[in-house]
């Protein structure tokens, strides 16, 4: 498998992970989409498909729907402008760090619970040592 195509898939997946939340990045995503196609093309015309095999699951679970995907050597090319954005949902209001309800909701958050040899669970900060 090549190494330049799988670092760009990663990166370009990093990249939509990151800015998934924000309100204009597909704009800003399909204009490097534009620019990357275009090099693409002059560079490896002769070896970039348009149809190829499904290859990896998450690439083909978050892509597969789109016309910009294309195959190098059997290995599917990521397009950074097929970015997916997402709104944020419901953010609990009583979680803040200011109060001291809302500083008490955040470290219970933080606790998870530990099965002890009999069967039973006690609670344990995770970043106490």
């Amino acid at each position: 498998m090549l190494k330049a195509p799988v670092i760009y898939n990663l990166m370009v997946l990093g990249i939509h992970n990151y800015y998934r939340y924000a309100t204009a990045v597909s704009v800003d995503c399909q204009r490097i989409q534009f620019r990357i196609s275009v090099i693409m093309y002059n560079r490896f015309r002769n070896v970039l498909k348009k149809q190829g095999r499904p290859g990896l699951k998450f690439v083909w679970e978050q892509y597969g729907k789109s016309k910009m995907l294309r195959w190098m050597f059997d290995v599917p090319i990521c397009p950074i402008g097929y970015v997916q954005t997402r709104n944020p949902m419901y953010k609990k209001k009583k979680i803040c760090r200011y109060t001291p309800e809302g500083r008490e909701a955040i470290h219970k958050n933080l606790k998870f619970e530990k099965k002890r040899d009999n069967g039973t669970s006690y609670a344990c900060r995770t970043n106490e040592q």
